[in-house]
């Protein structure tokens, strides 16, 4: 509802438990935001909270002011009454949504389901056709199994923050292939120059047995 009275029962204070809940249950936030916009009648965000994505992919050296990774979340909680309980703590304190729920608050029931819908259906089929026929140890398949694994954790999470945490990801598989292809080129050379150095006083001798 927005709104939060401390009770105290048998020692456990009862907004804690309710905060805990709130963090934990995707289920409830999508009724929430369906009662926000149905019976209370707040104005759907159109799509808004998408727009922070393409933000976060600039770096924070070229844009010191840019959104926050959790900006998404701070939005709907705002728009929709949320957290109006933490108010004053909401750059420090964060209420999960997730990909249904931030879907329904931006476009309502239907067309909320729909795109969110397609447009993971079409990133999963992205990633299958991306790691098609590339061997198990090569990049784009470690790419793509460290995408799919995390796809798990993706329904809680909203878009501004699945942005972030993949980019992070991809940077961080790139940068460690690198160097591990780099250590593995220079130790095949190194070997190679050490097999030829001890094969040439074997071919120096055959050669004069010949003659």
């Amino acid at each position: 509802t927005g709104k939060r009275v401390s009770r105290y029962s048998h020692g456990v204070d009862e907004t804690v438990q309710s905060l805990f809940g709130d963090r934990l249950s995707n289920m409830q936030m999508l009724l929430y935001v369906q009662d926000q916009v149905t019976n209370r009648n707040v104005s759907l965000l159109q799509g808004e909270t998408y727009l922070y994505g393409p933000q976060l992919l600039i770096p924070r050296f070229l844009w010191p002011d840019k959104p926050i990774a959790h900006q998404s979340q701070i939005k709907l909680n705002i728009h929709f009454g949320r957290n109006l309980y933490i108010h004053e703590h909401e750059k420090r304190t964060f209420i999960a949504w997730g990909i249904v729920p931030e879907a329904y608050g931006n476009f309502g029931p239907f067309f909320g389901a729909v795109i969110s819908g397609i447009a993971f259906g079409i990133l999963f089929k992205f990633l299958a056709v991306f790691a098609l026929q590339y061997p198990l140890n090569s990049v784009r398949v470690v790419v793509a199994l460290t995408l799919l694994a995390l796809s798990f954790s993706w329904p809680t999470m909203e878009s501004s923050v699945i942005i972030t945490s993949t980019i992070q990801v991809i940077v961080f598989i790139l940068v460690f292939s690198f160097f591990l292809s780099r250590k593995i080129r220079l130790t095949y050379n190194d070997a190679q120059v050490d097999s030829q150095y001890t094969l040439a006083p074997l071919n120096n001798t055959v050669s004069h047995r010949r003659l």
